[in-house]
């Protein structure tokens, strides 16, 4: 009977330890960072930006090996991908002219982590005028995270997408070049 009542009290003590566990909490990234300061120039008059299906959701991906999708669940973007990229963009690029009057598409082909701490951005891109003048590219790097964990990877995200907007702008003030007075533009 005394062992019985000892089972019984260590089968309590054992479910109370397992429940009293703290349960993982959800973090949530951003792209950019909010700093109330403007690019200095003006925006694009639109930035589209579409992703593949493995993107198009609001936990961070990690790729594993044998091309392995793994979503976090607790680790997720604090608005939609492609919202984000989009936003992080128009805040990133600056010093065109005309900027209100080009449009901006970026189709993602991969944007995602590694298990080895890798970062993978690979992206066409096309800047619009009215006019029909027209710029684009493709953009592919990778970067290594600095330290490992969602947090790095989101900022090692970021860098990335700093860098593409680094090339756009580039090409976004050589377009402004190239771009007619608007009455040319019939």
């Amino acid at each position: 009977m005394r062992v019985r009542h000892l089972a019984i009290v260590m089968a309590a003590l054992l479910l109370a330890a397992c429940s009293s566990s703290p349960l993982q909490q959800t973090q949530y990234y951003l792209l950019a960072t909010p700093t109330g300061e403007s690019n200095g120039g003006a925006a694009l008059r639109s930035i589209v930006v579409e992703l593949p299906s493995y993107l198009n959701q609001l936990g961070i991906v990690l790729i594993a090996e044998e091309r392995q999708v793994n979503v976090a669940s607790f680790n997720l973007w604090a608005e939609p991908l492609d919202e984000g990229i989009a936003r992080f963009l128009r805040d990133e690029i600056s010093g065109v002219d005309a900027a209100d009057e080009i449009a901006l598409r970026v189709d993602v082909h991969y944007f995602h982590g590694a298990e080895r701490g890798e970062v993978l951005l690979d992206a066409g891109w096309t800047l619009a005028h009215d006019c029909g003048v027209a710029q684009s590219g493709r953009f592919y790097q990778t970067l290594t995270q600095s330290t490992s964990g969602y947090a790095d990877l989101a900022a090692t995200q970021a860098r990335l997408l700093g860098r593409l907007a680094g090339v756009i702008t580039t090409a976004a003030q050589a377009l402004d070049s190239e771009i007619p007075e608007s009455e040319d533009c019939a």
